[in-house]
């Protein structure tokens, strides 16, 4: 009822989960995640969801409500080029959409649909130390896709440039820059690894904790001969990306509390777990410490892969709580899904090559990692165009609303579909003519 203040919409996009990553969906799954089966306690589970079968063509068709092939490229685009990111000129987001019903809209984490950069072809290590060392501001980014803040990361933590933007300005504004190449950095807080697993054939593989060079591309790594060019600022850690998002959404909600009339919210939170590289932090915010609940065991005991679904669920919960004592958990529409379904589990997937830079930490296990079958079942896994590939993890929460407790639906149902969706359950006006025509 438009006479009932309207709610805050929150998504929380994982990224390469697979149902049979969630205990909600497979009981027997590796890790356990109370707190994402509470939150499915909490509202509704969907049985037949599903994304694209890789990462950028997902995101766009859930910002944009529509189909990938309506973009500027068939098959989505994933990095900085002249050419900008997916979005076609004129196609309005979710997050415009809301931002004209009133609501203030904040992006967290990866973007993965492309951007703006000035110059060069398409996201070369010359054209990103140039926009790093040149301080040239991202376009076609979230500022322009409506949302009025952000702190995202390009291509993931996965990818050069390995720095976080904020509203299209390289962040922090007294950032300093470097080349970290192929390296595996061990911090007290945990292992960083960069370049180690940057795409197409320049991949480079971890055997035994040694860092294998990989063919191709290889050498645009900015090691060796390339050493004078910079691919991410100082700062930078794989392992504290989610922590540092989450942080940026408690900034968020604590501002929010000291307004005097806030509007409502539209928030994207999107995780860099579990992709590869599966760098975990030691600790989440307290969680995952050894003999604290509700994780038996700490971090550094399991394996990256299964270190790093434990931290998506302290996440999670630490989000639930943090709503929970702002009273606005009731009144807050909550999604949890996830880009594409869950990685492959065989010898030499991303999950085992990801243990060697687990090792090469302090106080790691030296097990060969556990590999499990993320597709809960289904034939494929991510990158097919099996349902394993494409099937996703869905919960809807929102007690307010009447959504009700432990409810399951087995309707078919996309991720492009909650453009129209959730505006429909916020009482704003449906997309306009022409806008999320899939949705």
């Amino acid at each position: 009822s438009l006479s009932t203040p309207r709610p805050n919409v929150l998504i929380i996009l994982a990224d390469d989960v697979g149902i049979g990553d969630i205990s909600a969906y497979t009981p027997g799954a590796q890790v356990a995640t109370p707190a994402i089966s509470s939150l499915a306690g909490m509202g509704m589970r969907f049985t037949h969801a599903h994304g694209h079968r890789t990462c950028a063509p997902s995101r766009y068709e859930l910002l944009s409500g529509s189909y990938v092939y309506r973009g500027k490229k068939p098959g989505g685009m994933w990095y900085l080029s002249p050419a900008g990111s997916q979005f076609r000129p004129g196609q309005r987001s979710i997050a415009a959409a809301f931002g004209d019903a009133g609501y203030d809209t904040i992006m967290l984490g990866k973007t993965g649909i492309g951007g703006f950069m000035e110059q060069g072809k398409s996201h070369s290590l010359r054209d990103v130390n140039r926009l790093l060392r040149g301080s040239q501001r991202l376009g076609d980014g979230p500022a322009e896709w409506g949302f009025k803040r952000s702190l995202t990361l390009v291509s993931g933590h996965q990818g050069m440039p390995f720095a976080f933007f904020r509203g299209g300005e390289l962040s922090p504004r007294n950032f300093s820059t470097r080349c970290w190449g192929a390296s595996i950095s061990a911090f007290d807080d945990g292992v960083s690894v960069t370049g180690v697993f940057e795409g197409g054939r320049s991949r480079n593989a971890l055997v035994n904790g040694t860092l294998v060079r990989g063919g191709g591309r290889a050498a645009s790594l900015c090691d060796g001969s390339n050493g004078e060019l910079h691919d991410g600022t100082t700062d930078w850690k794989s392992h504290m990306v989610d922590v540092e998002i989450a942080t940026e959404m408690f900034g968020f909600l604590r501002e929010r509390r000291a307004a005097a009339f806030p509007p409502p919210f539209f928030a994207l939170l999107a995780t860099a777990a579990v992709h590869i590289p599966h760098t975990p932090p030691n600790e989440f915010f307290g969680y995952a410490a050894a003999g604290q609940p509700p994780y038996a065991e700490s971090v550094k005991t399991l394996t990256p892969f299964a270190g790093m679904l434990t931290e998506l669920d302290a996440l999670v919960g630490v989000l639930l709580s943090a709503l929970r004592s702002g009273n606005e958990l009731n009144q807050t529409i909550i999604v949890f899904t996830s880009d594409n379904g869950g990685l492959p589990c065989k010898p030499g997937s991303a999950k085992a090559l990801a243990n060697g830079a687990w090792t090469a930490g302090p106080g790691s296990s030296s097990a060969a990692p556990a590999c499990t079958d993320s597709s809960g079942g289904l034939r494929g896994f991510k990158g097919s165009i099996f349902e394993g590939g494409h099937r996703v993890p869905l919960l809807l929460s929102w007690p307010a609303g009447g959504v009700g407790a432990g409810a399951a639906s087995s309707d078919l149902v996309g991720l492009v579909d909650l453009y129209a969706t959730l505006l429909d359950l916020v009482g704003a006006p449906p997309p306009a003519i022409g806008q999320a025509v899939d949705s």
